[in-house]
């Protein structure tokens, strides 16, 4: 499967870019965009939720940066006006870092998320699996049914197009307590899944709350374990693959000693025996 999605500057179709625009106007020429587009639409849609993706961490990262900074600032401020280390305000530091930091979803990934959910397409799995974590809470559930869809029937070839961040977003999902969501997510791993989803998967397959969860009916505690169990052989295979291949592909490195080396560029000589140089063979 191509992957279109890797590179941050790559362009978004100019029309799509109206999807979060204020003006109705501008909102459904980017509507009429998709329609005229088709099913090319996909591939159009996933790259611009990838950018948007993308332009989140950022800002989480922004944020992040920002909140610690102040929340420092802040327990400086306290510790000289009250002279003394409190548990609670360094609690309350952790806290306001945490609120801080949240980037919300742009008015743009949400509609383009919308549009998405529209096409059966398993390219959209890693994208809107970025999507799972938006505060709106309706795009989230729609998100959700449309992953249980398509990620049991997902095709082996999305291995190479889903990202370290997409499936990273799909391990997190496995540690949402929603066993349906997990299940299904599973069997989206047994298809495309590396060994980055190995340890979660692991854990999920020998963790100790099974019982809570069943006992809460959240969801089939035996069938949900079978597949983690069942998938772990199937990862660590993978993994062992993925490590073989990277070894093979790793540049070789410069012996330590020269005297390892096989070949030398030839060098001037002034110490040469002449005993040991080649000779035509003299007729007899």
């Amino acid at each position: 499967m191509k992957q279109v999605i890797n590179h941050a500057d790559e362009g978004v179709h100019p029309e799509l870019e109206q999807l979060g625009s204020k003006d109705e106007a501008e909102r459904w020429q980017a509507r009429a965009a998709i329609d005229r587009l088709g099913p090319r639409a996909v591939e159009e849609l996933t790259h611009l939720l990838s950018m948007e993706a993308i332009k989140r961490r950022k800002a989480f990262r922004r944020n992040q940066a920002f909140s610690l900074a102040s929340s420092l600032a802040i327990w400086l401020v306290y510790r000289s006006t009250v002279g003394y280390n409190s548990f609670n305000i360094l609690m309350f530091i952790a806290t306001f870092v945490g609120i801080r930091a949240v980037a919300n979803t742009s008015a743009r990934a949400k509609s383009a998320a919308k549009a998405l959910l529209q096409y059966d397409d398993p390219r959209a799995i890693g994208p809107l699996a970025e999507m799972l974590t938006t505060e709106d809470a309706e795009l989230r559930g729609e998100i959700r049914r449309a992953l249980l869809k398509l990620l049991p029937e997902a095709p082996m070839s999305l291995r190479a197009s889903i990202t370290v961040e997409q499936t990273d977003c799909l391990n997190k999902a496995l540690t949402a307590k929603d066993p349906e969501l997990e299940l299904a997510i599973l069997k989206g791993l047994h298809q495309f899944g590396t060994g980055r989803s190995l340890l979660a998967v692991r854990t999920l397959a020998q963790g100790e709350d099974w019982e809570v969860w069943s006992n809460s009916g959240r969801g089939p505690r035996s069938a949900l374990r079978q597949a983690a169990v069942d998938l772990v052989p199937i990862l660590e295979s993978v993994a062992r693959e993925e490590a073989l291949r990277d070894t093979l592909l790793r540049p070789a490195s410069s012996p330590d000693s020269p005297d390892q080396v096989l070949l030398r560029p030839v060098g001037p000589s002034t110490n040469i025996d002449e005993t040991q140089l080649l000779r035509p063979a003299q007729p007899e």
